[in-house]
């Protein structure tokens, strides 16, 4: 079923705050009258298209993500999705979002965080009085939206117990503070809350606040969905590895996919060199030693992978043995020539940029793939000649 959005009621005095659905399969909020005028808060906003166009689906049991939240609106049912961090939960409800034109708004669960954050308060104008203000959550409770609640497990019982009502079967909010209004969800409200089990510090749902929600699902890690959002092979060849370490207990900070795709496009931009040490820093102190070495194993077919992304991405035609360098392949075996003197000095390359430097590589007949896969120090020592790619 297609979500459908209502039209906003411009408020003159006050008034009872409806929305008028947009086709008769939706229902309308429902409010109980407020003795006041309710300013509009645009915080919940719509989510850029590209957050669907750009979002992989995963089938469970059959089912297509997209499809069981499509399933959860339909039937009013409010959805869980666990799972470590980085597989994609927060992703899904911003595609289904972007896909239907629904305003979105996610909930952090931070122990500092007070309802009236997300319900809403009086608020000062310029006339000197305070008017009521909605919140977020209340807004899209108000208008149609997608509500997420996440990391639940670290949410506040505050913050739970303001939200009870709208989780079971009444779906209602009460606003306290603005003399009692109470605002049933229509059939455009879809709530979701996500949550990582495995965090520190996060306590386990009980079984009555697990059973507000009808729809639940599990997201793990995908070799599916990570083979069409990174590039290399190696990379995911590596993740697989570290993953099983995690698993035997060498290592607690898990490899999500956020970090591949992190690392992926850190090599291409910068260097491989660079993306590594940025990779490593996602762990914590005790396991960066251990890491790094196991990613250091990677570090040449990584290279070869970025860049033959490199070549992808700029339509390139590599030279054979342009990425051979520093495997014992030399200048002269490939056929190539290249007087010594044409070495750049230290003087030389002083003050040259990262780009100048790469544009003075091209001369030498490397690929430009080749030169942007090197960190800045190493482009500059292939440039005086101080590169294994040199030695005969």
């Amino acid at each position: 079923m297609a979500p459908t959005t209502g039209r906003r009621v411009v408020r003159k005095k006050a008034a009872t705050a409806t929305t008028t659905p947009t086709s008769p399969a939706s229902s309308p909020t429902t409010t109980k009258k407020a003795s006041e005028p309710v300013l509009q808060n645009k915080v919940a906003e719509v989510p850029d298209k590209s957050y669907f166009t750009t979002y992989k689906p995963r089938k469970i049991n059959g089912h297509v993500d997209l499809d069981l939240l499509a399933y959860a609106l339909a039937t009013k049912s409010n959805v869980l999705i666990e799972g470590p961090t980085g597989t994609g939960k927060t992703s899904l409800a911003m595609a289904f979002a972007a896909k239907h034109n629904m305003p979105f708004y996610s909930i952090s669960s931070n122990a500092a965080s007070d309802p009236s954050q997300f319900l809403g308060r009086h608020v000062p104008d310029e006339n000197g009085n305070f008017p009521w203000q909605d919140g977020p959550a209340t807004d899209i409770v108000r208008h149609g939206g997608v509500l997420l609640l996440n990391e639940i497990g670290f949410m506040p019982d505050r913050i739970k117990s303001a939200l009870f009502g709208l989780l079971d079967k009444r779906r209602k909010i009460e606003l306290v503070d603005h003399k009692g209004e109470v605002i049933t969800a229509g059939d455009n409200v879809l709530i979701i809350a996500d949550n990582n089990p495995d965090y520190e510090g996060v306590r386990p749902l009980n079984k009555a606040f697990r059973n507000r929600f009808a729809v639940q699902m599990f997201f793990d890690y995908d070799p599916n969905i990570e083979s069409k959002l990174v590039q290399s092979k190696q990379l995911l060849e590596l993740a697989k590895k570290m993953r099983e370490q995690i698993t035997a207990g060498l290592f607690e900070t898990p490899v999500s996919t956020n970090m591949l795709m992190e690392f992926e496009q850190v090599g291409v931009a910068l260097s491989v060199e660079f993306a590594i040490e940025n990779f490593v820093n996602h762990f914590a102190l005790d396991e960066q030693a251990a890491v790094r070495q196991a990613v250091k194993t990677y570090e040449a077919n990584l290279k070869r992978d970025i860049a033959a992304i490199i070549v992808r991405q700029t339509g390139e035609v590599e030279k054979p043995g342009d990425n051979d360098w520093g495997t014992g392949e030399n200048w002269s075996s490939q056929g190539y020539t290249f007087d010594p003197n044409d070495f750049f000095s230290d003087a030389e390359l002083k003050g040259k940029s990262r780009a100048e430097m790469i544009e003075a590589g091209k001369g030498t007949g490397m690929s430009i793939s080749a030169l942007r896969a090197m960190d800045d120090n190493e482009l500059r020592e292939f440039l005086k000649g101080n590169h294994d790619w040199w030695k005969n």
